[in-house]
């Protein structure tokens, strides 16, 4: 027997407490809407309201999926299509909840294995990552401004967009950082960064800040159907506290999902417009929706790549 072959597998113990603390996480927030009772839920139900959240999720998926074509193709000058670009998003969709997302990344690495190196899959991530952050936040801050004034608001907002001029001047520095950090780790002095497209990059921004405002009328839209008693400016204000503290959540990216630094983010914030058994109510009422939203979507995603993937194979086949 070989040396490798005596050596015990090694146990994941990240993973599995990843996966409990998660579990945790659910089943407290699950307990904590079940203390509150089924009436409010009702409202959910109302069939103009699903079409409304089906519409807006739509809108996110399209517009995320569009963002990550964008960055891949900044990067690495090949142009994805749309259902691998949707399986991709899928994989990260479902791949946040293993810890410090590297599930999604090093599976975004093999699927694009044919098309571009894996520094560049992994700068394309790392560009969405950091878009995203800085897109969610602003979109968030926007909402939250037009809480203390619209004149705040509106300005807020237009600075979110004009940045779509300066992402691409901001991008290239920050793709550098990264090769000259892993040409450290390899105890290397040379590295080379290959120039980054900006029509993209502006492009993926604007998907993105899309991508943001049509989370907020979701979540508005939940928040209205779940407290019906609060009022609209209030409303917009809770929208654009939950966009800041998901940028919070994914900041914490040892914790899978955020679960935790999103909730007490959103509660800190939110408790200038309600209380704190109303904050924390609306807060897991989003993370049970929002988790559920992510591993739905995610699904579907993976499930319209391998359908792509068969298809193709089939075809293969066929011409042999």
């Amino acid at each position: 027997m070989s040396e490798t072959a005596r050596q015990p597998s090694r146990v994941p113990w990240l993973r599995i407490v990843s996966v409990v603390f998660m579990l945790a996480g659910l089943a407290f927030c699950v307990a904590t809407l079940h203390r509150a009772g089924l009436a409010q839920y009702r409202n959910l139900l109302q069939p103009a309201l699903l079409g409304a959240l089906v519409l807006a999720g739509f809108v996110v998926l399209v517009a995320s999926t569009f963002a990550w074509r964008a960055y891949f193709e900044a990067v690495s000058a090949c142009r994805l299509g749309f259902p691998d670009a949707f399986y991709q998003l899928g994989i990260v969709l479902i791949g946040k909840y293993v810890p410090i997302i590297l599930g999604g990344v090093l599976a975004r690495v093999g699927a694009n294995a044919s098309r571009t190196s894996a520094s560049n899959v992994i700068a394309a991530t790392i560009l969405e990552q950091c878009g995203g952050l800085a897109s969610g936040a602003a979109v968030g801050l926007a909402f939250v401004a037009w809480w203390v004034s619209p004149i705040a608001g509106v300005a807020v907002a237009a600075a979110t967009l004009a940045a779509a001029f300066v992402a691409p001047y901001v991008a290239h520095p920050a793709i550098a950082v990264m090769h000259w950090l892993r040409a450290r780790i390899r105890r290397r002095d040379d590295f080379a960064v290959a120039p980054i497209a900006h029509a993209p990059v502006r492009i993926a921004w604007l998907a993105q800040v899309a991508e943001w405002s049509a989370v907020t009328v979701f979540v508005a839209l939940i928040v209205h159907a779940l407290r019906p008693d609060i009022d609209g400016t209030a409303i917009v204000y809770l929208a654009g506290a939950f966009l800041i503290a998901v940028v919070v959540g994914v900041a914490a990216f040892i914790l899978p999902g955020g679960i935790g630094a999103r909730e007490g983010a959103f509660v800190w914030i939110a408790s200038a417009v309600v209380d704190y058994d109303g904050a924390l109510f609306i807060a897991v009422a989003l993370r049970v929706a929002m988790t559920g939203i992510d591993l739905l979507a995610g699904a579907g995603c993976l499930a319209v790549g391998l359908a792509r993937v068969s298809a193709n194979a089939g075809s293969t086949r066929a011409r042999l």
